[in-house]
């Protein structure tokens, strides 16, 4: 593929400002992206090299634009720990934190993100995590740009019941950052974060 065919083609999933610098990026490297349907364990991932495939990349299509960016992005620096290390080094060490700023720096303007989101990334930046979910605040605000607006945990009130990863639960007390849930019909306790994406039932 040419630049701008990469180039349109990213345009359909990140922000316009972000593709001219990863459509350049992209194209000099011998990898292929998939779009993929939504999964609940990961937003994306990095494949190595494996029989007849190459490097792979895949992001879900439900993220929104800036989440699709931050995540692509993310992946593009396994792929770059891959070329300099192989498998010397830990997945998200500071291998991988040191790659994921360099190709992060060019992105971190207000052309690319939202004020709220940008604020929130600098600080996350400085020692990223293996998830953005590890981050309560950056997943906050990167949450308000979802096509449907998420649901919270810490949005549901004490006692009422919600789903969450297939199963039904009511909320019950919060213990600091997370929240002590009972788990129907067995009404076994398990505690849930706040910032857990469930959906409410209606009763």
């Amino acid at each position: 593929m040419t630049e701008k065919q990469v180039a349109d083609f990213l345009e359909r999933f990140i922000p316009l400002a972000a593709t001219p610098y990863l459509a350049g990026y992209m194209v000099r490297q011998p990898l292929s992206l998939k779009v993929s349907r939504s999964r609940r364990t990961k937003y994306g991932d990095y494949r190595a090299p494996y029989g007849n495939n190459g490097h792979r990349i895949s992001v879900n299509a439900d993220l929104n634009p800036f989440a699709f960016l931050l995540t692509l992005v993310h992946e593009l620096a396994h792929y770059s720990v891959f070329i300099k290390y192989e498998n010397r080094v830990k997945p998200h060490g500071d291998e991988w934190k040191k790659e994921f700023r360099i190709l992060m720096q060019p992105l971190l303007n207000l052309d690319v993100f939202p004020q709220e989101i940008l604020q929130q990334l600098k600080i996350y930046m400085t020692n990223p995590k293996a998830s953005t979910c590890s981050d309560p605040r950056l997943l906050t605000v990167l949450n308000k740009y979802n096509k449907t607006p998420a649901t919270y945990l810490s949005d549901i009130e004490y006692g009422k019941p919600f789903a969450f990863r297939g199963r039904v639960y009511k909320r019950m007390a919060k213990r600091r950052t997370r929240y002590e849930c009972l788990q129907l019909p067995e009404n076994r306790a398990v505690l849930i974060s706040g910032i857990a994406e469930v959906q409410k039932i209606e009763m």
